[in-house]
This record gives structure tokens, C-alpha cells and sequence, in this order.
């Protein structure tokens, strides 16, 4: 994963991020589509739990320092391509774009 990051900040730093929510949207579309119940049985303040979790912990793994606040700021940029993959379900949505989001 930290290979993967340096390449992809060699060629533009927030590539790694903006894949990173992609990533966490299609897991998200995916599971929608494939297991509805399970995602539906989720209360609605959860439902992003685990997309931001798979952020925190990727971004995680993709760095490559030891000091502490490196890590939480990765940390929290994960988290925010969470919050991205999210807030761009519900933008979809609502456009004009043929995307019902379910």
C-alpha cells in the first residue's frame, strides 16, 4: 500500500485520496446492489461507518512515517475520502445524472 501511494503522489499527490473515495463508493454502490438487507438493517447514523473506517485504515496503511502526527493526519485524510465518497452519492443523486443511488 505504501508502494502504491508513492507512486501515485509522485504523479499528483491527492491521486491516492480521490482513487481512495472512488474506491470507497463502488464498495458502498456494491454492497447496496448486492446485499441490500444488510446495508438497509443499518441505522442511518452507521451507515458510513464503515466506509470510514476502511478510509482511516488504508490511509493508514499507506503511510510510511513513525511520527505520530503524520499518521493522524493520514488518518483523517482517509477520513475525508470517506466523507467524499458519501457527500458524492448524495450529490449524484440528487443531479440530473441517471444514478438513483440504490
Amino acid at each position: 500500500m505504501q508502494d502504491l501511494k508513492l507512486y501515485l503522489d509522485a504523479v499528483d499527490p491527492r491521486l491516492f485520496h480521490t482513487l481512495l473515495a472512488v474506491a470507497i463508493g463502488s464498495l458502498y454502490y456494491g454492497w447496496r446492489k448486492l446485499h441490500a438487507a444488510s446495508f438497509d438493517a443499518l441505522p442511518q447514523a452507521l451507515k458510513a461507518l464503515p466506509g470510514l473506517l476502511i478510509g482511516a485504515g488504508a490511509s493508514a496503511l499507506a503511510t510510511n512515517s513513525t511520527v505520530l502526527s503524520d499518521v493522524v493526519m493520514q488518518i483523517v485524510s482517509g477520513v475525508g475520502s470517506a466523507l467524499l465518497a458519501v457527500g458524492g452519492h448524495h450529490v449524484l443523486k440528487e443531479s440530473a445524472l441517471p444514478y438513483q443511488g440504490n
